[in-house]
């Protein structure tokens, strides 16, 4: 037994972990529950030189190396939540003898990167169920989606103001500000083409990580109703989403920030209006918690080839043609519904002659993941643009909360997706059934030729 952290940390940590634990997962429940209940109030007592309500459990020794991101390597951190790379679950003091946490890079204001050694290092243990760990790593990838998001807003918020203050030239359709010496930035059809691209991008975004909560919320009462099946329907159907999510909105988010620095223009590069670092901070995102291009691996790969055989792409399509059969008599709606229904089989075909493609060349599923994944996104975030323009037109109709400009800017961003963005989901389509020998028949070597 050995002092290891404060009672609320510990509390808090343990906690997190319950809540992710169907009730029917009873040995790593009743070891985590036991662990809890060996905590005890040891008084104000010295530990690592600080004082107060220290918790006490039982220890092991840990001997590792791990590549670690942000709150392991806080300096300010006192208690670390450490998954290890067996996807080991442990708790560890941060001034523990034998742990050394090495900074190698501080990536920006609120994220470094380094390592953490063990060497002999107390830690209390909490599972070594690899599954809860999972959930864990799909539960912190949502939420980088949503910070990368917020630089998306971040960045619209500053290039919306930026445009309607900076003046340049005339607009092409006639003067806007008569007694200006030039119009607004915000009135040239190039500069709307960006900050509607951050705007679709930020709002479908946002729509899209809603729903992902409401499936997290769904798979989290099936486990505290003690409904297995539930549970494992809603969790599966969570899995599904979290590598798109990831995948598709942080590089769209990174488009955004670009976008959005874009229209500041040289004024974006430097550090005096702070659009540089808004767009660094987006870059990682496409990065840690899973590449790109893992996140398109495990997509195909696995979720909808191996797990699924393509159940999960029919499934979620049905909720496509669902808004599209419903709302084809709508003349508002129409050209919404319309593209959804075609989108809806094209993504089922696509699936289906990748599957086949893939069983006798197994190569089809890392040449053709990637651009599987963005097309799946585009898919997605056309459905859900098309929801928000079903409610605004209703609410345009019949009255809402919003003023009606809000929803005539929501109809307006809706048609910019279908239009401008869109279309984009058809070159992947394409790019993905192509053969496998365009990518992989150049030799190692011929990649790179050195030149004396």
């Amino acid at each position: 037994i050995e002092l290891v952290g404060t009672l609320d940390e510990a509390n808090s940590a343990i906690g997190m972990l319950l809540t992710l634990l169907p009730k029917k997962a009873t040995a790593d429940r009743k070891f985590l529950t036991t662990i809890q209940s060996r905590l005890f109030d040891v008084g104000a007592v010295a530990a690592g030189g600080k004082t107060g309500n220290y918790w006490a459990a039982e220890t092991v020794k840990v001997d590792q190396e791990i590549n670690q991101l942000n709150q392991a390597l806080d300096p300010l951190a006192e208690l670390l939540f450490v998954a290890t790379t067996d996807r080991s679950l442990y708790l560890v003091q941060e001034d523990a003898p034998g742990l050394q946490r090495l900074v190698r890079t501080t990536i920006d204001r609120t994220r470094i990167s380094g390592e953490l050694r063990f060497n002999n290092t107390t830690a209390v243990p909490l599972t070594e169920d690899p599954h809860i760990v999972a959930r864990l790593l799909d539960a912190a990838r949502i939420m980088l989606v949503a910070d990368t998001l917020g630089a998306a807003q971040h960045m619209l918020d500053a290039a919306v103001t930026y445009a309607k203050e900076r003046k340049s030239m005339r607009a092409l359709s006639g003067k806007k500000a008569p007694d200006a010496i030039a119009d607004s930035l915000i009135h040239h059809g190039d500069v709307r083409r960006m900050l509607l691209k951050q705007k679709a991008i930020a709002e479908g975004g946002r729509a899209m990580i809603y729903f992902a909560a409401q499936y997290a919320d769904n798979m989290i009462a099936g486990m505290l109703e003690d409904d297995m099946k539930k549970y494992e329907h809603w969790d599966s159907e969570l899995g599904f989403l979290t590598p798109i999510l990831k995948g598709f909105l942080t590089e769209k988010g990174l488009e955004a920030a670009n976008e959005g620095m874009q229209v500041f223009g040289g004024h974006g590069y430097i550090k005096e209006h702070g659009m540089e670092q808004i767009a660094r901070d987006a870059r990682i995102s496409t990065l840690y918690e899973g590449t790109t291009g893992i996140q398109a691996l495990d997509l195909l790969g696995r979720k909808v080839l191996l797990s699924s055989r393509g159940k999960c792409v029919r499934e979620f399509s049905k909720k496509l043609v669902d808004f599209g059969t419903k709302n084809l008599r709508d003349p508002k709606l129409r050209p919404f519904a319309w593209k959804l229904l075609k989108i809806a089989a094209e993504w089922n075909y696509l699936t289906t002659r990748i599957m086949l493609v893939a069983a006798k060349d197994r190569d089809m599923v890392s040449t053709a993941s990637y651009d599987f994944l963005m097309y799946s996104g585009y898919a997605m975030m056309a459905y859900f643009w098309a929801l928000q323009a079903g409610v605004a037109s209703d609410k345009l109709e019949n009255g809402g909360n919003e003023p009606a400009e809000f929803y005539k800017a929501k109809l307006a961003t809706a048609e910019f997706y279908f239009d401008r963005m869109l279309p984009s989901a058809k070159g992947h389509a394409e790019a993905a059934l192509k053969p496998t020998k365009s990518t992989m028949q150049m030799s190692a070597e011929d990649f790179s030729f050195d030149y004396e």
